[in-house]
């Protein structure tokens, strides 16, 4: 057991290293690849948070909230003062389906839109919502509803 969690981490280094290079976007596989490998597989919702600067780059990744087998909770505040606290312009939020279905839920899709109404008068862009799965990963902005 202790090779896979070897391997798991050494994958998610090398995704996180493509991650801090560049900027983000136009680079929707390699989010799509991290965040598969560092959430797709939970057993339990995960909320994670991509903080971005003004270059989309990457300034932090943070585990936001962690929560049962078909639900995680999603503090909009939290996630708007800790991206002013860090000076980030744009954030993707992720979170996964353990259910091994990623499609996206009518409350998925109601949390997207009152996050990107409440950050645009703080200067702050919600670049994605992104779901993943062990088998998928659905992006927002893919889907044009970001």
């Amino acid at each position: 057991m202790p090779i896979i969690v070897a391997v798991h981490d050494a994958m998610l280094w090398s995704l996180r290293t493509h991650l801090d290079e560049r900027p983000l976007m136009g680079n929707d596989l390699a989010v799509m690849n991290y965040l598969s490998c560092a959430q797709g597989f939970a057993h339990r919702e995960i909320v994670r948070i991509l903080y971005l600067d003004s270059g989309n780059r990457l300034l932090v990744d943070e585990e936001a909230a962690r929560g049962t087998v078909d639900e995680a909770p999603i503090y909009i505040r939290e996630i708007l003062r800790r991206a002013l606290e860090l000076g980030a312009t744009g954030i993707i939020i992720a979170h996964n389906h353990p259910s091994g279905d990623a499609t996206p839920s009518r409350p998925d899709r109601s949390i997207t839109t009152l996050l990107a109404a409440a950050a645009k008068p703080l200067g702050i862009r919600l670049v994605d919502h992104v779901l993943v799965s062990r088998d998928q990963a659905v992006s927002f902005h893919a889907l044009g509803w970001i």
